[in-house]
């Protein structure tokens, strides 16, 4: 069976508890896991570092598009990442994931 795992990251816990629930209060992802990560990047010219946070959010393929259009409402950066792939899982996870994600 296959699902989308879609991922996204912020610049504090704040941040990812606030879309975090508005994932979860959507029905648009089953499971959602956030980590600490450090990132390194270039923006306007320089090189930054600093702390962020990852979301991973397991959804059905047929709720991702609407999990990435929430992303990019809600989400705090000007340009925000957003990573979508396509993961096989086995299927008693893929059925808990689809019986958990409301999708049109």
């Amino acid at each position: 069976m296959q699902l989308a795992k879609v991922e996204t990251s912020v610049g504090d816990d704040a941040a990812a508890e606030t879309l975090v629930a508005f994932i979860l209060a959507q029905r648009l992802a089953a499971c959602i896991q956030c980590e600490p990560i450090t990132s390194q990047y270039r923006w306007a010219g320089s090189v930054v570092r600093e702390g962020e946070v990852r979301i991973t959010c397991k959804t059905t393929l047929a709720a991702r598009e609407d999990l990435v259009q929430l992303l990019l409402a809600h989400h705090p950066y000007e340009v925000p990442e957003i990573l979508v792939q396509v993961v096989d899982v086995s299927k008693a996870y893929g059925a808990w994931v689809q019986a958990e994600v409301m999708h049109g």
